[in-house]
């Protein structure tokens, strides 16, 4: 099996292989758009494509990455095989033992490792990204072109020098757009869609507010029921950990919703069963990861845009604040990314994310009570 990516020299084909998931199954596991999160070994590219991204324009590699990341990249280990590396005082940084598992560290430490076998080991800076990704509206969350659909895929708008190993974090419908997460980091991917991680995603939902025949946003009474819990048809109840209605402009309102789970087109299913269709779906955030302008100026121009599809270009992402309104207001003035614009998620962010799995990992695999494959 082969996946085509494009490289340097034009497609390539990049040889897969089945390798164990980021928590240790033996058992690959496909995310987001069916695609296969692979670990350290193929994380880092390939050939000519890795060393392409010297080249100047091309977007570099992250400059601060997790420890575990890093060690578990170099060894071939899952994350939960390199917490036990680090708890074992295994992991030197800069010539010190680190034992702090939620440690970042920077591109020019240098990091070796104690391996299984008692071996020092030099531990590279891994090939890996985490950006944040304006999805334009009309594009699939997909790496695979279906003969049947001419829209456009996400892989190609990847930005030039990360195409070989980018791929989704979660997924954003095609009628959807606003913030994806794009990374080449499985256990950060794994970390972020986790049902159990419970990592926060806001929408802000454009609805027509005519319901037979009377003009009116939905009620409070409506928004409570999204907040305790709506059937979806699909046996499980869906619950908004918030909703509200932030803006009406007489015939259209916009909702904000705010949901921690990442079910098939969840947030319409909500809307629809309390009557309210989604005109515009716009994701503003996943956990503390912001940035993306809320477009259009009006309720009114989003209205006209559900009704009027455009096929959006296809190039690659540019990089976000190059622009004029690309900055908030305010003392923060945060990056505000358009449409096609990226920009890299801060370490702070990455470690946020890897902070919420680590909980999970020692709640359910504390390293105390782990000790790796055990030879027979």
């Amino acid at each position: 099996m082969a996946l085509p990516v494009w490289g340097a020299v034009g497609w390539v084909r990049l040889p897969l292989r089945r390798v164990p998931w980021s928590i240790g199954s033996r058992e690959s596991r496909i995310v987001g758009p069916r695609l296969r999160c692979l670990r350290g070994d193929l994380s880092r590219g390939c050939g000519s494509v890795a060393g392409a991204s010297e080249e100047e324009g091309l977007l570099q590699p992250a400059a601060v990455v997790p420890l575990l990341r890093r060690v578990g990249a170099a060894c071939n280990l899952s994350v939960r095989a390199a917490r036990l590396l680090v708890e074992n005082r295994r992991v030197l940084v800069d010539g010190a033992t680190c034992t702090d598992m939620r440690a970042m560290v920077a591109a020019g430490s240098s990091v070796r490792v104690f391996n299984k076998s008692r071996e020092e080991v030099e531990a590279p800076p891994p090939r890996d990204f985490y950006l944040k990704f304006f999805k334009p509206r009309g594009v699939l969350t997909t790496h695979r072109q279906d003969d049947r659909s001419s829209a456009p895929i996400i892989s190609a708008l990847y930005p030039r020098g990360a195409e070989d190993v980018l791929h989704p974090v979660g997924r954003l419908d095609r009628e959807s757009e606003g913030l994806l997460l794009l990374s080449s980091d499985g256990s950060f991917t794994l970390f972020a869609t986790m049902p159990a991680t419970h990592v926060p995603k806001e929408y802000m939902v454009v609805t027509d507010c005519i319901r037979d025949g009377v003009v009116a946003p939905p009620s409070e009474a409506l928004l409570a029921q999204l907040r305790e819990g709506v059937d979806i048809g699909d046996g499980s109840p869906a619950v908004a950990a918030a909703a509200e209605v932030v803006e009406f402009d007489g015939r259209f309102a916009r909702i904000r919703l705010v949901v921690t789970e990442g079910r098939f087109h969840l947030v319409r299913r909500m809307m629809r069963a309390v009557g309210f269709s989604c005109l515009q779906l716009l994701r503003t955030s996943v956990g503390d990861m912001r940035g993306v302008v809320l477009r259009p100026d009006t309720l009114a121009e989003a209205a006209y845009e559900a009704w009027h599809p455009e096929v959006p270009a296809v190039a690659p992402a540019t990089r976000g604040g190059c622009g004029s309104g690309s900055w908030g207001s305010g003392p923060g003035k945060e990056l505000l990314l358009r449409p096609g614009e990226f920009a890299e998620v801060r370490p702070e962010e990455v470690q946020a994310i890897y902070d919420r799995g680590l909980e999970w990992l020692e709640l359910h695999h504390p390293v105390g009570g782990w000790r790796g494959p055990q030879k027979k």
